[in-house]
């Protein structure tokens, strides 16, 4: 009976397979970008686009190793400037070439800008084939403009001209595409600047002023509009401009006073400057929804699907709140802050010591700034007091300046001041009991 089943079972399986055809091949689905049923549900043609977002957003933990290299962390960027301690390749005395300038964007077929570019390209190339209404299309084209340029924009400041790719290529050489137009060749610095705000000029066309509760954290008109106000600023400075054409100048007041307009018409704008500024100021950069957040990054604490964590406040914690030791501020950054009625040290009515350099500051220094003896408060403890310090075993090791093996009882601080700016009073922490 066994053997009759087995049989039974054979003939049954090779008759399926000598009848059918390789329609099964045609039924065969792409799932990636190039599934025109993607665009005909707008389900589906959102999740492409929050696809993109995720890949491009930047985010306090990316650094240099993705497409968005940010200042959310102490990398060879925010090194560059007085915003960290650190020396990088920028800072160094040794000429940077082409030849040895680290590849920033990690260029990768599958993790990279080219990458994003594409992702982009392929929407763009798509989306009106699909079944969708106008007005649903125009918002999801609005954000992937948005985005194409944003990623366009973050290699045009490193690089200055790139290639620009407008359409997803057929990589595959003899299947409808050529060599020669597959190696696109470099684009000017101007004419990239041109391609950009075009991309930027149509997401401000397509793209609301605000969106409803639901869809909070999606780009807006505004924030469009504050990116290439950005860019052009960038491009009219003498980091681009270097015989000073003031048509630039006057093209990047237009475009921000614009944004500026745009935002200010739909409810964005400074925090509250009524009662406690500096509070109200320090609560910007946690509270939900704020009238500054022009352009957000949300993030999540999934654990069995896409987690998009923010590191920051476990990276600017002191050490015995369990964080990661904290991001040292530096000396520039300190003694630029202005006073306590606005001007920079030396011009100010407050004289200004270094050894005393806490006092008469604006108010935002001291929610920008954490040092000794300051009270940074936390969900479990609103007294918690900081106190960073140094010990040596001996005269010998204070002489060759070598720490004791606690060099910094509550952080890894060497400058005994803290980046504080950012966390939130209201984040939760576990004590860890040290004895000394």
């Amino acid at each position: 009976m066994k053997k009759i089943l087995r049989y039974t079972f054979f003939a049954m399986a090779l008759a399926a397979m000598t009848s059918c055809s390789d329609q099964f091949l045609q039924d065969k689905k792409d799932y990636n970008g190039f599934n025109e049923e993607i665009y005909d549900n707008i389900a589906l043609a959102t999740g492409k686009v929050d696809f993109v977002y995720g890949l491009c957003l930047p985010t306090t933990a990316s650094g240099v190793g993705h497409s968005n290299p940010c200042t959310g962390r102490a990398d060879a960027f925010s090194q560059s400037t007085e915003e960290y301690a650190g020396s990088t390749a920028f800072t160094q005395l040794a000429e940077i070439l082409s030849s040895n300038v680290p590849d920033y964007f990690y260029n990768k077929n599958t993790d990279g800008p080219w990458s994003r570019i594409r992702e982009c390209n392929i929407f763009l190339d798509n989306i009106d084939k699909g079944a969708l209404g106008e007005a649903d299309r125009n918002k999801l084209k609005g954000q992937i403009y948005f985005w194409r340029a944003w990623i366009y924009t973050r290699l045009v400041m490193m690089y200055g001209g790139v290639p620009i790719v407008t359409t997803a290529q057929n990589a595959i050489l003899g299947d409808g595409s050529s060599k020669d137009e597959l190696e696109v060749q470099r684009s000017s610095t101007a004419d990239c600047i041109d391609f950009i705000c075009g991309d930027l000029d149509k997401a401000i066309a397509l793209l609301p002023g605000r969106w409803d509760n639901n869809n909070w954290g999606r780009i807006t008109s505004g924030a469009a509009a504050a990116l290439k106000g950005r860019l052009l600023l960038a491009y009219a400075s003498p980091l681009f401009n270097r015989n000073d054409d003031q048509t630039r100048w006057q093209a990047a007041y237009d475009a921000n006073k614009a944004a500026y307009d745009l935002l200010t018409q739909n409810g964005f704008g400074l925090a509250d400057g009524k009662g406690n500024r500096a509070e109200n100021w320090e609560k910007m950069f946690s509270q939900i929804q704020s009238c500054e957040a022009v352009m957000v990054t949300l993030f999540n604490t999934l654990t069995n699907d896409y987690k998009k964590n923010n590191s920051w406040e476990q990276m600017a914690r002191p050490k015995e709140l369990l964080g990661g030791g904290g991001m040292a501020a530096t000396a520039e950054m300190v003694d630029l802050f202005p006073m306590a009625d606005g001007k920079k040290p030396g011009e100010s009515t407050f004289d200004y010591d270094e050894l005393k350099f806490y006092k008469n500051r604006d108010p935002r220094f001291y929610r920008t700034f954490a040092f000794n003896g300051v009270v940074w408060p936390y969900k479990m403890d609103n007294g918690y007091t900081l106190w960073n310090y140094q010990w040596y075993k001996d005269e010998d090791s204070f002489e060759s300046g070598k720490p004791g093996n606690s060099a910094q009882y509550s952080g890894d601080v060497n400058s005994g001041i803290f980046v504080r700016k950012r966390t939130n009073p209201e984040a939760q922490w576990i004590m860890r009991i040290n004895s000394i």
